[in-house]
């Protein structure tokens, strides 16, 4: 698990890393096909999906709110 600290002194971000099991979080898993980048409504869509309005407050922020469809 990877957890993202509040930015204080510098422009990054802290983060503490989790090894143990982490009870009451969802099991979530991405991976990136490179496949998808030859489809050509790909960049289509990911367009669509960045273009849409979030209320985040940093890039990482919008990274994890953003849905993946």
């Amino acid at each position: 698990m990877v957890r993202r600290l509040p930015r204080e002194v510098s422009d990054h971000n802290p983060l503490i890393v989790t090894s143990r099991k982490c009870d009451g979080m969802p099991h979530i898993q991405f991976k990136f096909d490179l496949n998808w980048l030859q489809n050509p409504n790909f960049f289509v869509m990911v367009e669509k999906i960045r273009s849409k309005p979030c209320r985040a407050k940093t890039a990482l922020d919008k990274i994890q709110q953003k849905p993946p469809r």
